[in-house]
C-alpha cells in the first residue's frame, strides 16, 4: 500500500506542478498583453485628461456667457425703463400739441367771429354815414331853399 500511496502522491504532485506552470509562449503572450494593456490605459488616461481641460473650458465659456446674458437683461430692463420714460413724454408732447391745435383752432375762429363783426359794424358805420349824408344833404338843400 505504501507503493500506491507513494505514486499517487507523486502523480498528485505532478498534476498540481504541471498545472501550475505556464509554458512560455502564453507567458511572454501574457507579458504582451500587459504591456498593451498599459499603453491603452495611458492614453485612455490622456484622452480624459483632455476631455477634463475641454469640459472645464466649456463650464468656464457657459459661465461667461451667463455673466453676459445677465447684463444684457439688465440693460434690456434699463433700456425698457427708458423707453417708457420716453414714450410717456411723447403722449405728454401729443397732448400739449393737441391742446395747442384745439386752443389754435378756437383762436382762430375767435378772431374770425371778431372779424365778422368788425364787418358788420363797418357796414352799419357806412350805412349811417351815407344816411347822414343824405339828411345832411337834405338839411342843406332845405335851408338854401327857404
Amino acid at each position: 500500500m505504501r507503493g500506491y500511496f507513494f505514486c499517487a502522491s507523486l502523480s498528485l504532485f505532478a498534476f498540481l506542478f504541471g498545472c501550475s506552470t505556464v509554458p512560455k509562449d502564453q507567458a511572454g503572450n501574457l507579458d504582451d498583453k500587459i504591456v498593451d494593456l498599459s499603453k491603452t490605459t495611458k492614453v485612455l488616461e490622456k484622452r480624459i485628461d483632455d476631455l477634463s481641460r475641454t469640459i472645464s473650458l466649456l463650464i468656464n465659456d457657459g459661465n461667461r456667457l451667463h455673466k453676459e446674458v445677465s447684463g444684457i437683461g439688465g440693460e434690456s430692463t434699463d433700456l425698457r425703463g427708458e423707453i417708457e420714460l420716453i414714450e410717456g413724454s411723447v403722449k405728454k408732447l401729443d397732448g400739449y400739441l393737441n391742446n395747442l391745435d384745439t386752443d389754435n383752432k378756437a383762436l382762430k375762429e375767435g378772431i374770425r367771429q371778431e372779424m365778422e363783426e368788425m364787418r358788420k359794424a363797418q357796414i352799419e358805420l357806412s350805412n349811417r354815414l351815407e344816411i347822414m349824408k343824405l339828411d345832411m344833404k337834405g338839411k342843406v338843400e332845405t335851408a338854401s331853399g327857404h
